[in-house]
C-alpha cells in the first residue's frame, strides 16, 4: 500500500505539471451565439469530514472533442490549477460550453462533476462559482499517508538539491549570504566567498548571471536555493569545480491580488523591511517588490607572522573594524498573457547601497639582529565609504506549441552598475619606547567603477514520437568593466595632498562569452539516459590607460560534453552516474596586473597571463525515499583539474618603498584533484520533528612543481551540517542548526569575479597553507498567528555560543603566518511578516460595474 501511495503521489505531480502548462487544449461544446465569449470557473475544495481546506489538490477541466481518426469522442484537458492554502482555485480563459470537472487529491476519493459555462446574449465574459467542493477521505490511503500541508525544508532530486528558504526560521530578515550558510554542502567565509564541496561554484539568480552580490539579495525574497553539483551541457561550462548554485526568487501569478509585508530589527537597532505586491487580472499580472536593509557589523582580526629569511622581522597585527551598511531595492514588472500559448514578461529593478567602514589597525614589528631585538610599531586608522547603485532590466518571451512538451523561450537581460569609494587613512609611527616618530602619515584613496552586463539567451524544447526529448539553445554574455583607483599622500611642505602615481590604477576590460548547446534524453524502461554537448568561446581584453599597457586573452571554441545515466532500482530508490567537462576562466582580480598595497602584510597582484583551468567531473549518486519525510542520498565524486588556479607568494624589489616586498599573486598549477563522498539525510520523527544532516569527506591535491620544486599540497578534509525543526503546539516552530568544518585548503578572498562589479568572489586554492572554521550554532523561534497563519514573528540568534572563529595558517619560503578572525558573534534579530491576498477573477470588473451603476443612479 505504501508503494501505491508513492506512485499515486508521483502521478498527481505529473498531472500538476501538465495542467499548469496546458491551460486550454480544446474548448468545450459551445452554445449558439457565444463564439467569442470566455469565462472563469472558481471554487473552494474542502475536506468533507473536517471542513478544512485541501491544499495542492489538482483541479482539472475536461472537454469532449470528436477525434476524426478514431471516429470517437475524446476527452482533452481544457484547463487546470492546484488549490492554494485556503482551498481556493480559479481556471481562467475558458470558452463557454459543457465540461467535466475532476478533482484528484492525495488521500481522497476521486470527484467528478459536470460544469456548464453559458453566456447571455451580448455577454463576452462570464464567471461561474462552483461553491464549496467537498472531498471524501479515502479510508485505504489515510492509513498510509499523512498530509500536513507544508513543504519540506530540503528536497532531494536526482539532478539537483532544492533548499526551501521559507521553511527555515533562521533565514528571516537576512541576506542570501546568511541563507547559504545554512544550506547543506555549502560554506561561506567571513568575506562572503562561497564554496560548494570546497570548490567555487557559479552563482545564478533565476538561472541567469547578475551584478548583485550575495549581501544585496534579501532572504525574504528568495523561494528556493538549487544546488547542481554536476551540471549538464545545458548549463554554463564555467560552472567549474563547484557546480552551480541557483537562487530562485519568489514569483506569484495567482488570480486576484496577494502580497506580503515584513519588518525587523536587530540587537544593534538596525532595521530591515520590505513588501511584495502582486495583482493578476485578465491578461496582465503586475508585481512590485521593495526592500531596505541596515546592518552594523563588528569584527576583529589577529595576525602573527614570523620571518623565515633575512631580514628576520616578526610581526603582530590586530585590527578592529566596524561596518555600517544600508541597502535598498525596488523591482516592478508585468506578465502579459498574449494568449494561451504566448507570454511576455518585463521587469526592471533598481538597487542602491552605502557602506561606511571604520578600521583601527595596530602593528608591532620585531627585527632580530645578531641576538638583539629592535621594536617598532604603528597605529593606522581608516575611515572609508563605498556607495553604489544598480539598474537591471529584463525582457522575456515564452511560446508553447500545440504539441505537448514543445516550447520556445527567449530573453535579454541588461544590468548596469556604478560605484564610488573614498577612504581617509591616518597612520602614526612609534619607536620601541612608543614615542611618536615624525608627523602622522595622511593618505587618501578615491575610486569608482562602472559595469554593464548584457545576457541574451534562447532555448528550444521538443519531444519526438519515440519519447526522445530534444533541447537546444544559444547564449551570449558581454561584460564591460572600468575601475579607477587613485592614492594621495599629504605633503606637509606644500600642505596639500599629492597623488602617488605608483599606487594609482586605471583599469578597463571587456569579457565576452558565446555558447550553444544541445541535449538528447530518453527512457528505456527503468533506465533514463541523457547526452549533451556544449560549445563555448570567449574573448577577454584589458587595458591600463595610464601606463598604455594592454593585454588580450582569447579562448577559441572548446567543446564540453556531458552525460548521465540513471536506473530505477525500485519505486523508492534510484542510482545515477553523471559526467561533465567544465572550464574556469580567470576573473578580474586574478588577471589585473595592479598591485594592491592596502594591507601592509598582504600586498596582492593579478597575473594577466593566467590560463583557464579545465575540469573533468564524475559523480555517482544513490537516492532512497524511505517514506514521506524520510529520505537519504549518498554521492561519491571525483574531479581532475588541469592548469588549476592557485595563489602563492613571491619576493621582489619595490621602487615605491625602496625595499624588497612579498607579493601575493596567482598562477596556474600543474595539476589538481579532488575526490570524496557525501551523505545527506532528511528524517521526520513523530510528525513534528524534521532533521536534516549533511556530511562531506573529501581529499584535495595540488601539484605546483611547475612554479617551484617540491611545491605540493594535499589535505584530507570534512565538514558537517545539521538542522532540526520542531513543530510545537500553538503554532510555534523552533529550529536549531549548526556546522563544523575541519582543515581545508586556504581560499583566496580576492578571486575572480569579485570587486566593484557586483560579481561573486571565486575562492582559489592555496598550495601553501590551510584554513579552519570553528563550530557555529544558530537558533530561531517562530510564532504564526491570524487566520491561515498569515502573520508570523521570528526571534533568531546566530553564533549563539560565540564559537565561530575563522583560522588560517600559511607557510611559504619567506614566512610562517597564523590568523584568527571573528565577526558579529551571538547576534540577535527580531522579524515580523504578514501575508495577504484574495483569489478574485472579477477584481476590477466588479468595481467598474459598481461605478457604472452608481453613475446611472445619479443620472436618474
Amino acid at each position: 500500500m505504501k508503494i501505491y501511495s508513492i506512485a499515486h503521489a508521483t502521478l498527481i505531480s505529473l498531472i500538476c505539471i501538465a495542467t499548469t502548462t496546458i491551460l486550454q487544449a480544446q474548448p468545450g461544446q459551445r452554445g449558439p451565439g457565444s463564439r467569442s465569449a470566455t469565462g472563469s470557473i472558481y471554487g473552494k475544495v474542502l475536506d468533507s469530514k473536517t471542513g478544512k481546506p485541501v491544499e495542492f489538490a489538482p483541479v482539472q477541466l475536461f472537454a469532449t472533442k470528436f477525434d476524426s481518426v478514431t471516429r470517437q469522442n475524446k476527452e482533452t484537458v481544457a484547463g487546470g490549477q492546484l488549490t492554494v492554502s485556503n482551498g481556493d482555485f480559479s481556471i481562467e480563459n475558458v470558452p463557454v460550453g459543457n465540461y467535466n470537472l475532476k478533482v484528484l487529491a492525495m488521500g481522497y476519493q476521486k470527484l467528478e462533476m459536470p460544469v456548464r459555462l453559458q453566456a447571455s446574449p451580448g455577454q463576452n465574459v462570464i464567471a461561474k462559482d462552483l461553491g464549496n467542493i467537498r472531498l471524501r477521505p479515502d479510508s485505504h490511503l489515510l492509513k498510509e499517508v499523512v498530509v500536513d500541508g507544508t513543504d519540506p525544508g530540503f528536497r532531494l532530486e536526482m539532478d539537483k538539491k532544492v533548499y526551501n528558504v521559507d521553511q527555515n526560521p533562521v533565514n528571516s530578515g537576512q541576506t542570501a549570504q546568511e541563507v547559504l550558510r545554512n544550506v547543506p554542502s555549502v560554506n561561506v567565509d567571513l568575506d562572503g566567498n562561497v564554496t560548494l564541496r570546497n570548490a567555487a561554484p557559479q552563482i545564478f539568480v533565476d538561472g541567469r548571471p547578475t551584478t548583485l552580490t550575495l549581501d544585496q539579495i534579501p532572504s525574504d525574497a528568495i523561494e528556493n536555493i538549487e544546488l547542481i553539483t554536476n551540471p549538464s551541457a545545458k548549463y554554463d561550462a564555467s560552472s567549474g569545480m563547484g557546480g552551480i548554485i541557483n537562487i530562485v526568487m519568489k514569483k506569484n501569478r495567482k488570480i486576484g491580488y496577494n502580497g506580503s509585508i515584513r519588518a525587523g530589527v536587530d540587537m544593534r537597532g538596525r532595521l530591515n523591511g520590505g513588501g511584495d505586491f502582486n495583482i493578476h487580472q485578465g491578461k496582465f499580472n503586475v508585481f512590485l517588490s521593495t526592500m531596505m536593509n541596515q546592518r552594523y557589523s563588528i569584527g576583529n582580526t589577529i595576525i602573527e607572522r614570523d620571518a623565515l629569511q633575512s631580514p628576520f622581522i616578526n610581526v603582530d597585527q590586530t585590527s578592529d573594524n566596524r561596518n555600517k551598511r544600508f541597502f535598498g531595492l525596488v523591482k516592478t514588472g508585468f506578465d502579459y498573457f498574449m494568449d494561451n500559448r504566448n507570454t511576455l514578461t518585463f521587469w526592471v529593478s533598481g538597487h542602491k547601497g552605502e557602506f561606511n567602514m571604520d578600521d583601527e589597525l595596530n602593528v608591532r614589528s620585531e627585527l632580530l639582529n645578531n641576538g638583539s631585538s629592535l621594536f617598532s610599531s604603528y597605529l593606522r586608522e581608516s575611515d572609508g565609504k563605498r556607495a553604489f547603485q544598480n539598474l537591471n532590466s529584463s525582457l522575456q518571451f515564452k511560446h508553447l506549441f500545440p504539441k505537448e512538451g514543445n516550447e520556445l523561450t527567449a530573453d535579454v537581460t541588461v544590468s548596469t552598475f556604478n560605484g564610488k569609494t573614498a577612504t581617509d587613512i591616518h597612520t602614526i609611527n612609534y619607536d620601541g619606547s612608543l614615542n611618536q616618530i615624525g608627523n602622522p602619515v595622511l593618505q587618501q584613496t578615491r575610486g569608482g567603477g562602472t559595469n554593464v552586463f548584457t545576457t541574451a539567451q534562447t532555448d528550444y524544447t521538443d519531444v519526438f514520437k519515440n519519447k526522445v526529448k530534444f533541447e537546444a539553445g544559444l547564449r551570449a554574455t558581454v561584460k564591460t568593466f572600468e575601475s579607477v583607483n587613485r592614492n594621495y599622500y599629504f605633503n606637509y611642505i606644500e600642505e596639500d595632498y599629492i597623488e602617488a602615481p605608483g599606487l594609482t590604477t586605471n583599469f578597463r576590460y571587456i569579457d565576452q562569452v558565446f555558447a550553444g548547446y544541445t541535449t538528447l534524453s530518453s527512457s528505456f524502461g527503468k533506465l533514463n539516459a541523457q547526452a549533451g554537448l556544449r560549445a563555448e568561446s570567449s574573448d577577454y581584453s584589458g587595458q591600463l590607460p595610464d601606463s598604455n599597457l594592454s593585454f588580450r586573452v582569447a579562448y577559441p571554441v572548446s567543446f564540453f560534453p556531458s552525460g548521465f545515466v540513471s536506473y530505477k532500482l525500485s519505486e523508492t530508490s534510484d542510482v545515477q552516474l553523471t559526467y561533465s567537462r567544465k572550464i574556469n576562466r580567470p576573473g578580474f582580480f586574478q588577471l589585473m596586473p595592479f598591485t594592491d598595497y592596502s594591507d601592509s602584510l598582504n600586498y596582492s597582484r593579478g597575473n594577466p597571463v593566467m590560463k583557464p583551468e579545465f575540469i573533468n567531473a564524475f559523480e555517482l549518486s544513490w537516492q532512497k525515499s524511505i517514506s514521506r519525510g524520510n529520505s537519504v542520498m549518498v554521492s561519491a565524486y571525483h574531479k581532475t583539474v588541469s592548469n588549476m588556479f592557485t595563489n602563492y607568494q613571491l619576493l621582489e624589489y619595490n621602487a615605491v618603498f625602496d625595499e624588497d616586498v612579498i607579493i601575493n599573486t596567482f598562477a596556474n598549477a600543474k595539476f589538481g584533484r579532488a575526490y570524496g563522498a557525501e551523505i545527506t539525510t532528511r528524517n521526520t520523527f513523530a510528525r513534528f520533528i524534521e532533521l536534516t544532516l549533511n556530511f562531506n569527506l573529501y581529499n584535495s591535491e595540488i601539484d605546483a612543481t611547475n612554479i617551484s620544486p617540491n611545491l605540493k599540497n594535499e589535505q584530507l578534509s570534512w565538514f558537517a551540517k545539521g538542522n532540526v525543526n520542531f513543530r510545537l503546539p500553538k503554532n510555534f516552530t523552533y529550529q536549531v542548526s549548526g556546522d563544523l568544518q575541519s582543515k581545508t585548503a586556504v581560499p583566496n578572498s580576492r578571486g575572480g569575479g569579485g570587486g566593484m562589479g557586483g560579481g561573486w568572489g571565486t575562492p582559489t586554492s592555496s598550495v601553501q597553507g590551510y584554513s579552519q572554521r570553528g563550530f557555529e550554532l544558530d537558533m530561531a523561534l517562530r510564532y504564526d498567528f491570524l487566520k491561515n497563519r498569515a502573520a508570523s514573528v521570528t526571534l533568531a540568534v546566530s553564533d549563539l555560543l560565540r564559537t565561530e572563529v575563522h583560522q588560517t595558517y600559511i607557510k611559504t619560503d619567506f614566512f610562517e603566518q597564523r590568523s584568527e578572525r571573528r565577526r558579529d558573534q551571538r547576534f540577535f534579530r527580531l522579524n515580523f511578516s504578514y501575508r495577504f491576498g484574495k483569489m478574485d477573477v472579477n477584481l476590477f470588473r466588479r468595481k467598474n460595474n459598481r461605478s457604472n451603476q452608481e453613475g446611472m443612479d445619479m443620472g436618474m
